[in-house]
């Protein structure tokens, strides 16, 4: 079941397409000398409150793709420039999602795909101050839906829905439990220190 489906107002995760040792090693790596992993005894997905001291984030294997990542920090930015280290620096072909309620107060619908260690495409839907906002940037990919880019109303031009066709057309579907389960051990990935990756 979506997060969204169990009361919060948004969720903030980021699917890898590579095997989670080596999405733990490179976060560690990345982190050094104050990043540590850890196994955790069940897989628990974090609380993302808009502001956190605690740099932590919770990586398990999918078990719809056992051979995937996917990632989910405690803090509800997703904890981006860690994400995008991973997805550059060391070249994880990976999908960056976040999305709210449509009830929430600033809706967004934001898709964030990076291959080759360069960002491809970012796709955002949202509502801002008070209009909504649509921008894409970047490569198209086949079977992006371009024709709701024109749709008068603005958040139509994407929506949660589209979102989740777009994710499933890169190999995860987060509207399946399988999605938010796992059959190995999960870790957390934390720093010991507010300071950011190096």
């Amino acid at each position: 079941m979506l997060p969204l489906e169990q009361g919060r107002d948004w969720v903030s995760f980021a699917c890898f397409a590579s095997p989670l040792e080596s999405v733990i090693s490179d976060a560690v790596n990345a982190l050094s000398p104050v990043g540590t992993a850890t196994g955790l005894p069940s897989l628990t997905l974090p609380s993302q409150p808009y502001r956190s001291e605690a740099m932590t984030a919770v990586v398990w294997a999918p078990k719809q793709d056992p051979e995937s990542a996917v990632f989910m920090a405690g803090f509800s930015d997703g904890w981006a420039t860690l994400v995008h280290i991973l997805a550059t620096r060391f070249g994880h072909a990976t999908a960056k999602v976040r999305l709210s309620s449509p009830m929430a107060e600033w809706p967004i619908a934001e898709l964030v795909v990076y291959e080759n260690g360069h960002e491809r495409r970012l796709i955002r839907a949202m509502r801002d101050d008070p209009r909504w906002k649509f921008f894409a940037q970047g490569t198209a990919m086949d079977f992006e839906e371009a024709s709701a880019y024109s749709s008068r109303r603005v958040r139509d031009r994407f929506t949660p829905d589209m979102l989740y066709r777009y994710l499933a057309a890169l190999g995860w579907s987060p509207c399946d439990d399988t999605f938010w389960t796992t059959e190995q051990t999960a870790f957390e990935v934390c720093s010991t220190t507010p300071n950011k990756p190096k």
